[in-house]
């Protein structure tokens, strides 16, 4: 009896969970682990590629976009999240389709994502002629309509990515080496998205500036980095790799029958957010995570106009003298960004470790207070002209702090 009882189990797991090959451990095929990391290593280049370069290309490049609108449709994209990602996750567990409850999505993502962020690097040059010294308001549009094109796009890729991982294995230990994989990638992909433009030469239109004491204008630095034709090359790239990624994991992994779930119940989007705010543990991860977004998030975002404008900022005598090792502000933000990822990859396994050894609720507050300390201390540094070496070196302590992520509570 307790031989059938343990063959009726192991065929039980094995209808449930389908890429668990190896009863009772649970283990994944390194293949389908490989399979599911791709879609996140181009989804979050392409992320970071935006989150980092998008708003400077806009405002200071041909497009001559609105700083104003650029404000408002950020505003927007945090709304439509807010309230699609929930939509997204009821629809994709609900889903009934023969070939599973996320593969369906998969397509659909692979075609938004080509679409999406393929045109949103590309604004037409006639849109893009501001009318005396006023910003152009055809371009600033045409930024906020992909701007909040992506946040769909991120939800229709993303949310049945992450809900076949969950799926993928039984175990607990085995879940936690996979999304550690999941971890890395995401990084690697962060890091490609950030660093590559940043020393990649871009060909761009436009009239070079003079030089003063043998040190180019700023003027001629931006037109040199912005991205008039590498940056919608580097756009296409990123998303073709998203695409193939989706396209190949709804080919290799296989997913449980959607007859063996358990039939979602439809609730609309308002109730259900109503619902998991009364779960204490739930309201607790979201105020970190809130604490999180805004402390990974955020240096990204800004730190190319502080590279431009603060620490390296035009005319300054510090950027030709001879004792700043970087004269270009994008330089730097590239700079910036080797270190930051240099000290996130050392510190992964470090966080791995911590969280092995004392738990996964302690090592992760931990990596919150890591977080919070190192992101304060980087503060000083970015408010300081000049500040080259020591933005480098915070930024370091900064990406071990981050080093940890939400993988550590997976």
């Amino acid at each position: 009896a307790s031989a059938a009882s343990e063959v009726t189990r192991e065929e039980s797991m094995a209808l449930l969970y389908p890429n668990a090959k190896s009863f009772p451990s649970g283990r994944v095929p390194a293949g389908v682990i490989a399979a599911w990391v791709v879609p996140y290593f181009g989804f979050y280049a392409s992320k970071y590629f935006k989150q980092s370069w998008m708003k400077t290309f806009f405002i200071d490049d041909y497009p001559q976009a609105s700083l104003g609108f650029v404000a408002l449709f950020s505003t927007i994209k945090v709304l439509v999240d807010a309230f699609t990602d929930p939509w997204m996750a009821n629809k994709t567990d609900a889903c009934q389709d023969p070939s599973g409850r996320r593969k369906p999505f998969f397509k659909i993502g692979a075609l938004v994502t080509l679409l999406v962020f393929t045109f949103a690097w590309t604004p037409p040059w006639s849109l893009s002629q501001p009318v005396g010294n006023k910003a152009s308001v055809a371009a600033s549009v045409w930024y906020g309509v992909f701007h909040v094109g992506f946040a769909l796009m991120e939800t229709v890729v993303t949310l049945p990515v992450d809900g076949l991982g969950g799926d993928l294995t039984y175990s607990s230990v085995e879940r936690n080496r996979i999304f550690y994989h999941r971890g890395v990638w995401v990084m690697l992909g962060i890091m490609v998205g950030v660093l590559v433009p940043a020393f990649v030469p871009s060909t761009c239109t436009g009239t070079s500036g003079d030089e003063v004491e043998g040190c180019p204008t700023y003027k001629e630095i931006v037109v040199t980095h912005d991205g008039c034709t590498t940056f919608p090359v580097l756009a296409a790239v990123f998303s073709v790799i998203t695409a193939v990624g989706l396209w190949n994991l709804g080919r290799t992994v296989k997913e449980r029958d959607p007859r063996t779930c358990t039939e979602a119940q439809h609730m609309p989007v308002v109730p259900s957010l109503v619902q998991v705010s009364m779960n204490r543990p739930f309201r607790i991860l979201l105020m970190a995570d809130i604490v999180e977004a805004i402390a990974q998030n955020t240096p990204f975002v800004v730190m190319p106009f502080v590279t431009r404008y603060v620490v390296l900022p035009p005319g300054s005598e510090a950027r030709c003298g001879e004792d700043v090792m970087i004269a270009d502000p994008d330089t730097l933000f590239g700079m910036f960004g080797v270190v930051y990822f240099l000290g996130n990859f050392a510190a992964m396994p470090l966080w791995r470790c911590v969280m092995s050894r004392f738990g996964k609720r302690r090592a992760f507050i931990l990596r919150n207070v890591a977080v919070c300390v190192s992101t304060l201390v980087l503060i000083g540094p970015l408010l300081q002209e000049g500040a080259v070496v020591s933005c480098c070196v915070f930024a370091f302590f900064w990406g071990m702090g981050n080093g940890g992520g939400d993988w550590m509570l997976r």
